[in-house]
């Protein structure tokens, strides 16, 4: 329960700071992604559907304040925070989530189909 709580100021906090004060830096014609790096690292940390599900919730809180689509940030956050903690390597071999299991069960690569 606390965790969470942690995770919703984090969100909170990452969204705000986001929008109104790192706007105003610029580095190389770009604004930092503080979004971005939370959920890489809750991604990193906790695992595929943890990093998913964080990075869906962060793109929603982010999206009420951008001009995008809604949606748009909360799909390539939620992607973000899946895709991570599989592309990282702990002990030589890549994490997989269950999702990903399934299909090596089956004997095929999600990428084949």
């Amino acid at each position: 329960m606390m965790r969470r709580i942690r995770l919703a100021l984090v969100i909170l906090v990452a969204v705000v700071l986001e929008t109104t004060l790192l706007t105003h830096f610029d580095f190389l014609d770009g604004v930092p992604g503080l979004c971005m790096l939370c959920v890489i690292a809750v991604g990193y940390e906790d695992g595929p559907e943890s990093g998913a599900l964080f990075g869906f919730a962060m793109g929603l809180v982010l999206d009420l304040f951008l001009i995008t689509p809604i949606g748009l940030s909360a799909l390539s956050l939620a992607l973000t925070g899946h895709l991570t903690p599989l592309a990282t390597a702990d002990t030589g071999a890549a994490r997989t989530s269950a999702w990903a299991s399934g299909w090596r069960e089956l004997g095929a690569s999600p990428a084949a189909t």
